[in-house]
């Protein structure tokens, strides 16, 4: 109806029909607490073409999820900018044409399928490269740097290898990958004038880049790799060095140390492909075979050069010059030297269903990709550690762009050092979502993925290259590496707990206060941050991060919820966890206590017979209780769960609500979700409940006193349950502020579960807690200590003043 009466984009998306709508103390609307609507998974529509099954297929290749719709969006799946390259490769392989610039305009699956076309036959082949090449803006920027040592500026990879290679087949593919990738003979010179210049080496062999050593110890390994470090040479070569380390134990491990001029983190994810594929073909007897030629780095290189004397990026110089900085970094000691000898590394995970969250809800309900999600983090971060609300950022892209399409080769499969680095403002707005809506906007706004800047900046006239540089540099710089997996190298090898040695002479300096870099590995997101330990406080930066991981989870636990239609169904088709505790006329009011760690509700039934006969008591026990299959996402699904159940029951408020250890967690998040409906909740009780960060900062510990199993198949069951709800409470780290009354009980006992709890709890809640009692008894038997029983039942009676006071004469009464 309102389609045929408003113009299409003011009818809304959602319609939520409340009970009421949340009011402040003046009456006005309290637009805070209005609910987000639950958004529901849009219906699955199979792929109809053959493009359309092609580029599903390889979706789930990439994304590691199925099936795909046929309106799934790639970035909202958790695609980013890397894996669209491998996307663009993958379909090359398979005879159709798509340009990187395309997987940005058309990110829904039925759009990019229409943009496809066939590989034509004519394309040109891939010539050996030779003779010189212009530095690309990247490699300029480098050669700008004041440097110690110039050929000791290197990334590396130290992998454990699972699957045991032999020397000679290793060599023959290493001389593979020479001949297939025209950057492993790159080398660098100056001319008379100092001048840098690029230009390729006509020979290279294998047996000069691939030692193998013997090793009797650790130290030995650490000192084999840092000679590798040190023997790259810029002008006559090698920039690769491959050490092939036999370990005592019958292991071993494979040393790749590249020099920063020749690879990027792109190119790690080639390099490691291809020498799987080499090393196969080579131990089986076989002509080492890797395919066409990738594109040409040297004719990217003239490309950009082209560009950068012409004309056309003049346009852009009014924009570059408008990112400037407005507030400086705050250093601890601003006198401390900046160089790789004092460098400190600290980092922040996210866990893992956290960060599958994160890529498959997050990014698709905000509209949002990884890079923007993080930077938004990152500006709100900023805002918080050190009042930082408008910063200049380093941001680093992949690069692998064609500023003419009508030149494009596909590179998304060539070796080199393609990366754009370009200067962004980060501005944080008054609330997060806002500060998202910003970042996406500038991001998505910047001129050819900021190639240009490193265009007019390196390799402009002298007036670009002048006014750009009286810029500054930004202090920050931000790079989002993208999804790796455990498995490197078609399973052949994984990362290895030894250090790859010394990356960057220790005398070179520092070009950012700090590095941050962000990427999910193995299913979990991390951050990192790079610093002087001599200027910089490891503390300081441990917060910076922590106050990043904060904003990022805010953005997680705000995401309105995204139903899961299957899960969904296999609930309402399956026994209800709602559990009747006492027998009571209908007409009473209802408790609701919700399970602890270990999933059932034995521990509640003292309580229950103490209530009767003046308040039902019903108990949320845990799905995998009733099917050991079933296996709950996080505390928040839960709480989406139970809610939903708990409507079913009582359709209309007001609700009361008690939780027991971990049941506290999820109480606090079913009251949230209720007033987020505009449902009135008259009382939430926390009994010795879970407080991240409270006691030793753990998940709270098992109750298995609540075990009444019998059994090995039983008793197996109720431990795997209890592991998974550690695992669960564990990545509950954020409780969220509420309007209605929290009442909390805490066991004198078990500090060891809530030293500090009600401090947290006030202090997450935004408000002083209605009621906070401490009880003589340990976390297991508090829910069924008589005093807190007797205490519960008057606090409850007050509730309702219908009720007389509980006869509770039975218990043994404790002051």
């Amino acid at each position: 109806q309102l389609k045929q009466r408003l113009p299409a984009h003011m009818v809304p998306s959602h319609i939520l029909a409340l009970e009421r709508l949340p009011l402040l103390p003046n009456g006005k609307l309290d637009r805070q607490s209005l609910p987000e609507p639950q958004v529901e998974a849009g219906a699955y529509q199979a792929p109809r073409t053959e493009q359309e099954r092609l580029l599903a297929e390889l979706w789930t290749e990439l994304l590691g999820i199925g099936p795909i719709s046929r309106d799934a969006q790639f970035f909202a799946q958790g695609g980013d900018s890397i894996q669209s390259l491998s996307l663009v490769t993958r379909l090359r392989k398979a005879g159709w044409e798509l340009t990187p610039k395309a997987v940005f305009q058309h990110p829904r699956l039925a759009d990019l399928a229409a943009v496809l076309t066939p590989v034509s036959t004519q394309t040109a082949m891939v010539l050996r490269a030779s003779g010189k090449l212009p530095l690309t803006p990247i490699q300029a920027h480098f050669f700008s740097l004041p440097m110690a040592n110039r050929a000791h500026w290197n990334q590396a990879l130290l992998l454990d290898v699972r699957r045991p290679l032999q020397a000679a087949p290793l060599q023959r593919a290493l001389q593979g990958l020479i001949e297939h990738h025209d950057a492993l003979r790159l080398a660098f010179r100056q001319d008379e004038a100092g001048n840098w210049q690029a230009f390729y080496r006509d020979e290279e062999q294998a047996e000069r880049l691939f030692w193998q050593r013997r090793i009797d110890s650790d130290v030995a390994l650490q000192a084999q790799c840092e000679a590798a470090q040190r023997s790259l040479d810029l002008q006559h070569g090698p920039l690769l060095r491959v050490l092939l380390a036999d370990m005592p134990d019958g292991g071993q491990r494979l040393l790749l140390a590249a020099h920063h001029l020749i690879i990027d983190g792109v190119s790690w994810r080639i390099l490691l492909d291809d020498l799987a594929r080499a090393y196969q073909q080579a131990v089986a007897g076989q002509p080492v075979d890797l395919g066409d030629r990738p594109g040409s780095y040297q004719a990217w290189a003239e490309h950009l050069w082209r560009h950068a004397q012409g004309a056309s990026l003049a346009s852009e110089m009014d924009y570059w010059q408008a990112q400037r900085a407005r507030q400086r970094l705050p250093v601890d000691d601003p006198a401390g030297e900046a160089s790789h000898a004092q460098v400190q590394t600290c980092t922040w995970q996210l866990s893992e269903a956290q960060t599958q969250r994160l890529l498959r809800e997050t990014l698709q309900q905000q509209d949002a990709r990884m890079d923007e999600v993080l930077l938004a983090a990152l500006a709100e971060g900023l805002r918080r550690w050190g009042g930082l609300d408008d910063s200049l950022i380093a941001l680093e892209g992949h690069g692998r762009e064609w500023l003419d399409e009508h030149a494009e080769q596909d590179i998304g499969r060539t070796l080199g050092w393609f990366t754009s680095l370009y200067p962004l403002r980060l501005q944080a707005q008054e609330t997060l979502p806002q500060t998202l809506a910003d970042i996406r906007q500038r991001l998505r706004g910047v001129p050819n993925k900021g190639l240009g800047h490193g265009l007019l900046r390196h390799l402009g006239n002298a007036e670009q290259r002048r006014s750009l540089a009286e810029l500054g540099e930004p202090e920050i710089a931000f790079n989002y590496l993208g999804q790796f997996d455990a498995q490197l190298g078609d399973g052949h090898f994984a990362p290895a707990s030894e250090s790859p040695g010394t990356l960057v002479d220790p005398a070179s300096a520092l070009t950012r206060e700090l590095e941050i870099n962000g990427q999910v590995f193995a299913g979990r997101l991390s951050l990192s941050c790079r610093f002087s330990a001599q200027r910089h406080c490891l503390q300081r930066i441990e917060a910076l991060l922590a106050a990043v991981g904060d904003a990022l989870q805010a953005l997680i636990d705000d995401t309105p919820a995204v139903s899961a239609p299957r899960q969904e169904a296999a609930a309402a088709a399956a026994p209800s966890p709602l559990l009747r505790l006492n027998q009571v006329d209908a007409g009473r009011p209802t408790l609701f206590c919700v399970h602890p760690v270990s999933g059932t509700l034995v521990g509640y039934y003292p309580l229950a017979r103490a209530l009767a006969p003046h308040w039902q008591v019903f108990g949320l026990q845990n799905r995998q209780l009733l099917q050991p299959s079933w296996r709950d996402q996080s505390l928040e699904r839960m709480a989406r769960d139970y809610v939903r159940v708990m409507l079913e029951t009582q359709p209309q408020g007001p609700y009361h609500l008690l939780g027991w250890s971990m049941g506290g967690a999820l109480v606090l998040a079913m009251a949230r979700l209720l007033e987020r409906l505009g449902k009135t909740v008259a009382f939430v009780g926390l009994v010795d409940g879970y407080v991240p960060g409270a006691g030793l900062a753990r998940a709270p510990r098992a109750d298995v006193a609540e075990a009444s199993v019998t059994g090995d198949d039983d008793w197996q069951q109720l431990l795997a349950l209890e592991r998974h709800m550690h695992a669960l409470a564990a990545q509950h780290r954020h409780i969220q502020p509420l309007r209605s009354p929290v009442q909390a009980w805490w066991a004198a006992h078990s500090p060891e579960n809530n030293r500090n709890g009600e401090a947290l709890l006030q202090s997450a809640l935004g408000r002083e807690l209605q009621l906070s009692s401490w009880v003589q008894a340990d976390h297991l038997g508090i829910v069924r200590d008589p005093s807190f029983i007797e205490h519960l039942g008057r606090q409850l009676a007050a509730l309702d003043q219908s009720s007389r006071p509980l006869g509770l004469e039975s218990h043994d009464h404790a002051n």
